[in-house]
Formats: structure tokens, sequence, C-alpha cells
């Protein structure tokens, strides 16, 4: 009997251990491997681009420039503001001589300016530091022909008259394209073009009113009434002529050859 209760007591272990094996082999069999620690792969520099442009350099700020007034010293043209500091580049405009301009920047002996609102780059060996003005005497500096005074700022207007060479007139304006100036002289106004103008003294060997007498123009009235000629267009000698007559500018020695005089009241 005890030898039976012994073996119930064996089996029932056995039993026991085939139990505890078969769970045990289950729970290991279901566990997931701990991950394989990741292997580090050496990352690889970045090749520089061929095609890459190299990184601009930070730019250092240029000084900023303290504006400086310049005059205009040409011998007698005016002088060209161009679109670059370069002596082949277009003009824009022009400063008549003696005309004040402010310099705001320069560039070798090139100065960026503003002159009456056309801004560019004029050739500063042609100015001088320092102010003058613009308006002022000039005198008239054509070579031998007197210069005409005419009624707008442009070579086809009416011609008001002719100032001698060498005369002294006074310009009160310059229009915005720097090549005409407005006139006083005589009892007359007008503009002149400030190519044929100085700014100053008058030119060594000058004297003031000079003219080439065989250059000068008058005018004539074309009727078979009229005997003298006129040394202004709008003279009051014309006041009551026939506005249908012709009135021509000739030489004064076409006028003598016509058979007429000096008008008294033009002379």
């Amino acid at each position: 009997m005890k030898d039976k209760k012994n073996l119930a007591i064996l089996i029932l272990a056995a039993v026991c251990l085939l139990l505890l094996g078969a769970i045990t082999g289950y729970a290991l069999g279901n566990r997931e491997p701990p991950p394989a620690a990741a292997e580090s792969t050496p990352t690889a520099e970045a090749e520089p681009d061929a095609n890459a442009e190299p990184e601009a350099a930070e730019e250092t700020a240029e000084p900023e420039e303290k504006p400086v007034t310049y005059t205009v010293t040409t011998e007698s043209t005016p002088l060209g503001i161009r679109e670059k500091a370069d002596i082949k580049a277009a003009v824009t405009a022009y400063v008549p001589k003696g005309a004040n301009i402010t310099v705001t920047k320069t560039k070798g002996h090139w100065g960026y300016t503003d002159y009456h609102s056309a801004a560019g780059w004029v050739n500063l060996d042609y100015c001088t530091e320092g102010e003058n003005y613009a308006e002022g005497l000039y005198y008239v500096a054509t070579e031998r022909d007197p210069l005409s005074l005419r009624e707008e700022p442009n070579r086809n207007a009416e011609i008001v008259t002719r100032i001698p060479r060498g005369a002294e007139i006074y310009l009160s304006e310059i229009d915005s394209s720097g090549m005409w100036g407005f006139a006083a002289w005589d009892h007359y106004s007008g503009w002149v073009s400030l190519r044929y103008v100085t700014y100053g003294a008058l030119p060594a060997g000058w004297a003031a009113g000079e003219a080439a007498a065989e250059e000068e123009t008058v005018f004539v009235l074309i009727s078979e009434y009229a005997e003298v000629y006129h040394k202004y267009r709008n003279c009051d000698g014309l006041e009551n002529a026939d506005p249908s007559h012709e009135l021509r500018e000739v030489t004064r020695s076409e006028a003598e050859a016509m058979g007429r005089r000096p008008c008294k009241v033009c002379y």
C-alpha cells in the first residue's frame, strides 16, 4: 500500500515537472530577442560642388562722402554730364561755365552730381572747388558773328535781336538742359546759347562790344517804299509796316547795296 502511494507521488511529481517544462519552453520561445545594437555608419563628408559659386565676401560699406561744391571752369563750352565715369559715356546734359554743382561722391577725377534734375558724372579736371554763381555777368564769346538772342531756349526759336561779340550780358536764369541762359541786354531780353558766352573777364585783346563789322546782319522790309534797314527785328520803326511784306535778314553791306540807310530809331 505504501509502495503504491509513493508511486503515485512520483508520477504526480513527474507530471508537474513536465508541465513546468512545457510552460517555461513556451515562454522562452515567444520572447523576442533583444534588438542588436545598430552599427554606427560613418557619415561621409560632403564634397564641394565644383559648379557652386563662391560665397561673396561681406561687403564693407564705403565711407559716406560729404557733398562738395564746385564751379565749372571750362574755357568757354559747357561741361558734359555723362551716364558713367567714362569719357566715352553718353552725355545726358550740360552745365554752363561758371555754374555751381554739388558733388556727392567721387571716382578718380570724376564727380557725381545732380544739376537741375540731370544726374550723372562730370570730369572734375574742368571744375574748381568752391562756390560761384551761374547767374551774373557774362560776355559774348563768339568767334566773329553776333550772338542771337531768341524768344525761347531753342535754336529754331524766333530771333529777338543779335548781340555783338564781346558785349556784356546779364544772365538771370539757366534752363534745365544747362545749354541756354535767359539774358538781358540793352532793352531786350531772351535766351542765348551758353556755348558762346564766357563768365568773368573778357579774353585778352578783346574790347567790350567788339564785333566784326562785315558780319553784322540787319533787317530790311521788302517793299518798294522802304528806305532804311533796321538793327532789330522788333524796331519801333516797323510798328506800322504792312504785315504782308517780308522782313528779311541780310548783311549790312547787302542792305547798303540795296540803297538802304540806317533807321534813326535803331541807330
